[in-house]
């Protein structure tokens, strides 16, 4: 069925796999007869695995520019030492060796809040290490929180230094971890829902691409990659795609996993390679085609290194959205209700 993500996302595919499950049912289970019916559905069914089978060898992206070379930087921070404040030092101390391991790299990617400190606090690092890359003509991608005092607004954000300095605020907040819906009346009703760092406000909707090792990239933090729709605004401009977290909060459990799954969607979607660093896991490498390339063991401090070839041009997904979905609904819904109008109409007769 992956032919058919780049054309339906995925949404259509959970549709015709609903569809195939479906028919299945209807023909083993309630013994349906060989009837024209039966036959026609179950044609159809059969349809959709050979279309899907066939619409993968389908290329609907094309490359751009030479490959370049990625290093993403897993630190394995545990969670309850991130914001100790006399970790902040060391946790620093960890991501620059790591770095400085790498700087034969064209872009080197660290983690969602790699950095356990403010932008405006980590000024004096952030200009040293800008130089230092540039002198190694390398870049970083790094994730730390911004304080705005103007407004007094925080922000879970990204930011680029060594090359074409930009940022990137997240705009898809997580309900709870980062932010209270009905603060007014919520806040201090009981104690979770006075959770510290869960005041985040969403990023402008309409933030530019950043710029790196010289392409235009798509950002996604956290659970921004679980909303294929929320990525659409990067294409056909994005060459390849950046995903960055901290799933620290899973442990060994399946959530890191599943999130992976959600990132490989994405890749295939729109057709474009997808880079994706954690702090514990699972950092990976993803082609255009979803498929995993390399990933780097859970719970150890590493590095990933990978080339991965930026691409350009839109899927049909990319073109149209769930629009093609949301018209095959329509006309299914529209067939039933003329359906029941002319059972109806048969039985008053």
């Amino acid at each position: 069925m992956s032919g058919w993500v780049p054309v339906f996302g995925v949404m259509g595919v959970s549709w015709l796999l609903c569809f195939s499950a479906v028919i299945v049912y209807w023909v083993l289970y309630r013994r349906q007869t060989c009837s024209a019916v039966t036959t026609t559905v179950v044609a159809i069914a059969v349809m959709c695995w050979l279309g899907g089978a066939a619409l993968s060898f389908v290329q609907w992206t094309q490359p751009v520019g030479d490959p370049i070379q990625v290093s993403l930087v897993q630190a394995n921070t545990a969670q309850e030492d991130k914001w100790r404040l006399h970790k902040r030092g060391q946790i620093i101390k960890q991501h620059l060796e790591l770095t400085r391991q790498h700087y034969d790299s064209d872009l080197i990617i660290w983690s969602e809040n790699a950095l356990p400190a403010f932008y405006h606090q980590m000024q004096p690092l952030l200009t040293a290490l800008d130089r230092e890359l540039k002198s190694n003509h390398s870049e970083v991608l790094l994730g730390l929180q911004i304080w705005e005092k103007t407004t007094g607004h925080y922000y879970n954000s990204m930011v680029s230094v060594g090359g074409e300095q930009g940022q990137y605020k997240k705009r898809h907040l997580l309900m709870f971890g980062e932010y209270v819906p009905l603060e007014k009346w919520l806040r201090g009703v009981i104690e979770f829902f006075n959770l510290p760092m869960s005041s985040f406000s969403s990023g402008s909707d309409n933030q530019p691409l950043l710029h790196l090792a010289g392409h235009p990239v798509g950002v996604a933090i956290c659970y921004e990659i679980a909303f294929p729709w929320e990525l659409n605004q990067y294409f056909p401009e994005s060459h390849f795609l950046v995903h960055v977290s901290n799933d620290t909060w899973f442990g060994d459990s399946i959530g890191p996993w599943q999130h992976l799954e959600q990132a490989r969607m994405r890749a295939l979607e729109y057709g474009r390679p997808l880079v994706r660093a954690t702090n514990n896991g699972i950092t990976a490498v993803i082609n255009d085609r979803g498929e995993v390339i390399q990933t780097a063991p859970q719970f150890k401090a590493t590095v990933l290194t990978e080339r991965i070839q930026p691409m350009t041009g839109k899927t049909p997904y990319a073109l149209m959205g769930h629009w093609l979905l949301n018209a095959w609904l329509a006309v299914l819904f529209l067939l039933f209700v003329l359906r029941q109008w002319f059972e109806a109409r048969r039985k008053v007769v």
